[in-house]
């Protein structure tokens, strides 16, 4: 699947989400700045974003979100 997506300009990115920066009307995504696997701050700009962290998805939607 991921071979099918990086066909399509998808890109990888293994990293530690910090915050999310939200378009003016607060629900569209902007970008996701994250520690990436050198411990470096980096943003990812996004349109859209889906979290999987396991057991961790609500502290995580928590942390980014704050719900």
């Amino acid at each position: 699947m991921m071979d099918l997506t990086q066909e399509e300009g998808v890109r990888l990115t293994v990293a530690s989400a910090e915050s999310l920066s939200l378009e003016a009307d607060d629900m569209t995504p902007k970008s996701v700045r994250a520690l990436d696997a050198k411990g470096e701050t980096i943003g990812i700009p996004a349109k859209g974003i889906v979290l999987t962290a396991g057991w961790w998805t609500t502290r995580l939607a928590s942390k980014l979100l704050g719900c």
